[in-house]
């Protein structure tokens, strides 16, 4: 299928927060061009597209800069004949939704921080680590009961931001072993359908 425009990504396709962003174009049929970081610990914001804040990921559109992987999506859509394909918080009026959307971007970031860590060597009883391990099993336990009820109360739709972020969290969290998910049958479920997806296989960072 024919792509309608070509993007500048700078981030890598282990980011869960980079692979949210590849899944919008995906969905939305808009091809962007991934540049890759190679160091995470790099302080030079050029490294990261110019993200001021040292991450990823990082849009270009000509001259103009997009960050953050829900801000992208947005530019996303707002260039896409298919916008509508893919559901954003703000067409969402439900406590619960909008409380699992806001949970699993910071599990997102939770995670991150995590795996930092580790790549830096810290120890494993680092103080902050350790809160950030049980803060992160803390909003999959939270999401693990809920999760059915959360769906269900999505409007209809080809698929929502929340469903491809969880459906991101949930590999990460699996790929990278920052916490056990063996307990969590529903959201390996939920992760194994999205997964079947055409947007999560092309995007698949194994």
């Amino acid at each position: 299928m024919m792509r309608l425009h070509r993007y500048r990504l700078h981030g890598r396709r282990t980011s869960h927060f980079t692979r949210v962003v590849l899944i919008v174009a995906h969905e939305l049929d808009v091809s962007i061009d991934l540049v890759h970081v190679d160091d995470l610990f790099s302080l030079d914001p050029d490294h990261y597209g110019g993200h001021p804040a040292l991450k990823v990921p990082c849009l270009h559109v000509g001259e103009t800069m997009h960050v953050g992987a829900q801000n992208i999506a947005r530019v996303l859509r707002r260039s896409s004949a298919h916008g509508s394909r893919v559901l954003f918080a703000e067409a969402i009026d439900d406590d619960l939704v909008r409380n699992a959307e806001e949970l699993v971007w910071t599990a997102m970031g939770l995670e991150v921080h995590v795996v930092l860590g580790r790549m830096a060597s810290r120890a494993e009883d680092d103080p902050l680590l350790r809160k950030s391990r049980v803060a992160l099993t803390n909003v999959l336990a939270w999401l693990e009961p809920r999760l059915a009820s959360i769906l269900e109360r999505l409007p209809p739709r080809h698929t929502s931001l929340l469903e491809i972020a969880l459906f991101c969290l949930i590999e990460h969290v699996s790929l990278r072993a920052t916490v056990s998910i063996e307990d969590r049958p529903r959201l390996r479920a939920f992760a194994t359908t999205f997964g079947e997806r055409a947007s999560a296989r092309a995007t698949d960072p194994r």
